[in-house]
């Protein structure tokens, strides 16, 4: 089996040492597992030959595409209805700010004055 060295940086004579002839400097000997060499991890893995920036492209889009076919679309008289809701609740949302913003700053000017 393969062997490491490893110091051992503890002084000697102090709780939690392995011994007092363990002391700084001493080399402390730690067997290896041959299963776990990170050498030999993972075989070689060929790479694949890099294909054409076209040919990546080509197959991006066609995903896209038919990405695209299974998407519901909305008829003419949705897009209406949806527009109409996002126009009123942004004029609403105007108006409370617009609300908001005269009282404090008659509020503010009151304060100043």
């Amino acid at each position: 089996m393969a062997e490491s060295r490893k110091r051992e940086g503890k002084p000697a004579g102090k709780p939690g040492n392995a011994g007092p002839k363990d002391g700084p400097g001493k080399e402390i000997r730690v067997k290896k597992d041959p299963k776990k060499d990170p050498k030999k991890e993972a075989p070689a893995v060929k790479k694949k030959p890099r294909e054409g920036l076209v040919k990546n492209s080509r197959r991006f889009f066609e995903g896209v595409w038919h990405e695209l076919k299974k998407v519901h679309w909305p008829t003419r008289r949705e897009v209406i209805i949806y527009t109409g809701v996002v126009l009123v609740a942004v004029l609403l949302v105007g108006l409370i700010l617009w609300i908001f913003d005269l009282l404090l700053s008659q509020i503010f000017g009151r304060l100043i004055t």
